[in-house]
C-alpha cells in the first residue's frame, strides 16, 4: 500500500476517508484542522491584509499551534515519498484552510512542495474519493491555492469590519 498524509476539515469523515483510501489502496494517515487552522487576533487592527508591490500580503493570522503540531508529527511518520493530500471541503472555507495547511507544510519544509496535492472531493465516498485523487495526479492544485482562498479571506476581513 502507497503511504499518504491525508489532511481535512472534520473528524467526523475520518472514518469515510480511511475506508475508502483502504478500498484505493492508500494507507494513509488523517489530520483533522476542525475547521479554520488560523485565526485573526483579537484586536481589530490589522484587518489582514496590507498592500506591497501591488500585491496583497497576509498579516495577523495566527496558526494554531496544535494543528501545526499534529500535521508536523504525522509528516515526522511518513516515509520521504508519501504524497500529501490537502483534502479539505471544495468551498471558500475549504480554500482558506488548505492555503492554511500548505503553509504549515512548507513552514516544515519548503521541499513539501511538490508532494502537496489539493485534492476537491465532491462527496465522500469511494468513487467521489477515487475520482478527487485522479484529477489532482493529473492538476496538484497548487498553483491556484492562493488565488482559490481569496473569497473566503476576503469574507472573513468584511466580517471584522462589521
Amino acid at each position: 500500500m502507497r503511504r499518504v498524509l491525508i489532511i481535512i476539515e472534520a473528524p467526523g469523515k475520518v472514518r469515510a476517508w480511511e475506508r475508502a483510501a483502504r478500498k484505493i489502496g492508500l494507507s494513509a494517515t488523517l489530520v483533522t484542522t476542525r475547521g479554520h487552522m488560523s485565526r485573526f487576533p483579537d484586536r481589530l487592527t490589522p484587518f489582514g491584509v496590507r498592500f506591497e508591490n501591488g500585491r496583497a500580503v497576509d498579516e495577523g493570522r495566527v496558526p494554531n499551534g496544535l494543528i501545526v503540531d499534529r500535521i508536523r508529527d504525522a509528516l515526522l511518520d511518513l516515509p520521504p515519498s508519501a504524497q500529501i493530500l490537502i483534502a479539505t471541503d471544495d468551498d471558500p472555507e475549504g480554500d482558506v484552510i488548505a492555503l492554511d495547511a500548505f503553509r504549515a507544510l512548507i513552514g516544515q519544509d519548503r521541499s513539501l512542495v511538490d508532494r502537496v496535492r489539493r485534492v476537491r472531493a465532491r462527496s465522500v465516498t469511494v468513487a467521489g474519493i477515487t475520482e478527487a485523487i485522479a484529477r489532482a495526479e493529473r492538476d496538484p492544485g497548487i498553483s491556484d491555492l492562493f488565488t482559490r482562498a481569496v473569497p473566503g479571506r476576503a469574507r472573513a476581513i468584511s466580517d471584522r469590519w462589521i
